[in-house]
């Protein structure tokens, strides 16, 4: 017998004897970078409140799926898009990056529209532009804040304005005939206002 043949009994028997191996408490040793190479859909499984513990990096490709309870400590970063489903409670701050959106429902929060806006589905929007906070219908009217004044302003060119100065209305229609002083400011029975001519 040649020892090619000797060898290849050696190995086959080995290899049927792991086959049908078990290992005790003093357990199992790969050193000097050896490795278990896992062939044919092989794995690991881990039964009886066992554990995994991996001193070093943890690669791999493919699915990972987990039931129960999970905690990571440290910084981390996801790349790709991420479903979540259930409830998230967040103990720390959530910042989201100067060119990123958040997507709300169909309520889109984003930095950069007008320096940064909530718009709210069928066209209502609040935006920040400068100084100004601006809340808009959509249709065409809008109230606008900043540190003097604030205006309520409708559909065209009418609005009322406060300042520290007083009140005015901008844009309010003209009536003849009405025996007042030019300029003066008088209302219908149902509230509209208007200036004497």
């Amino acid at each position: 017998m040649s020892l090619d043949q000797l060898l290849r009994i050696v190995r086959r028997e080995a290899v049927a004897t792991l086959q049908n191996s078990a290992i005790g408490r003093a357990g199992l040793r790969f050193y000097d970078a050896g490795s278990a190479v896992f062939e044919g859909g092989g794995g690991v499984d881990v039964r009886h409140s066992g554990y995994v513990k991996v001193d070093g990096d943890l690669t791999g490709s493919g699915d990972f799926d987990w039931t129960g309870s999970w905690s990571f400590a440290g910084p981390g970063t996801v790349t790709g898009s991420v479903a979540w489903s259930g409830d998230i409670t967040l103990t720390g701050d959530m910042v989201v990056a100067a060119t990123g959106r958040m997507f709300v429902g169909s309520m889109i929060i984003d930095p950069n529209s007008n320096g940064g806006s909530i718009k709210f589905s069928g066209g209502p929007e609040v935006y920040a532009s400068g100084s100004k906070l601006s809340l808009y219908s959509g249709f065409g009217a809008f109230i606008e804040l900043d540190g003097s004044s604030a205006k309520i302003n409708g559909p065209g060119a009418r609005w009322f304005e406060v300042t520290a100065a007083g009140f005015r209305a901008v844009g309010l229609p003209t009536r003849s005939g009405t025996g007042l002083p030019s300029g003066a400011v008088g209302a219908d029975v149902d509230g509209t206002l208007w200036r004497a001519a």
